[in-house]
């Protein structure tokens, strides 16, 4: 019964990666900059792409108000065919997950993978109200919930996968599985939006050309910083 179940789960999971990956062959995606400047540029290990009102929206307000405290604002937005070959999605796409569930995470890429987004960002899991049922249930902490995963307990609460995606073990390992994208839901503004995430912005393709749209450059050299 259990390797019908992990089989099942597999087939799923392989649906939804097939399902993603012909979307965005057939689809344009948009990414909005207040930083303009004509080229890509991200500040974080990948770059995201989506629909064209949440381009509109970050090309119009900074999301990252540090970084933007004194910059002129320069709206872009860029228009794209994402060249990505296979795209890490864990649930159907009409669902615009915005969460990764931590099982999931070390089901896929390991305990240590687990352990590194825990640390990072476990607080965007104690959160969420699956935490707080976990809780009640089992009197755990986060980290007492992961010590006992998955012999005693078989499910762990979500982390917002949009932070999840800062976490550099996390980037690595699904590079490492053979991904170039990644496919979430948005949150807050853009949420019930999906979101593409890729981790080489040559991905990036102008719709009419085919070519890869510029990139931010600096002395000649990509820079991605993360």
């Amino acid at each position: 019964m259990r390797s019908l179940k992990h089989r099942s789960l597999a087939e799923m999971k392989a649906a939804w990666e097939a399902m993603a990956t012909m979307w965005l062959m057939q689809n344009e995606v948009f990414r909005g900059q207040w930083c303009g400047g004509g080229a890509l540029r991200s500040e974080l290990p990948t770059m995201t792409f989506g629909t064209r009102q949440a381009a509109e929206l970050y090309a119009g307000a900074p999301n990252n108000h540090i970084l933007a405290k004194g910059q002129e604002i320069r709206g872009e937005i860029f228009m794209a065919r994402l060249a990505a070959r296979k795209v890490y999605c864990r649930t159907a796409l009409a669902d615009c997950d915005p969460f990764f569930d931590l099982d999931v995470i070390g089901n896929d890429f390991g305990r240590d993978v687990l352990e590194a987004v825990v640390a990072e960002w476990g607080s965007s899991a104690t959160n969420s109200n699956a935490f707080e049922e976990l809780h009640e249930e089992t009197g755990l902490s986060l980290h007492e919930m992961v010590a006992s995963w998955p012999d005693e307990l078989p499910q762990l609460p979500p982390v917002d996968a949009h932070l999840a995606l800062r976490v550099p073990a996390l980037v690595e390992a699904i590079q490492s599985a053979g991904y170039d994208a990644v496919a979430i839901g948005g949150s807050g503004a853009t949420h019930g939006q999906m979101e593409w995430h890729i981790f080489d912005p040559s991905l990036a393709r102008d719709p009419e050309t085919g070519e890869p749209l510029p990139v931010f450059s600096e002395d000649h050299d990509l820079e991605i910083i993360p």
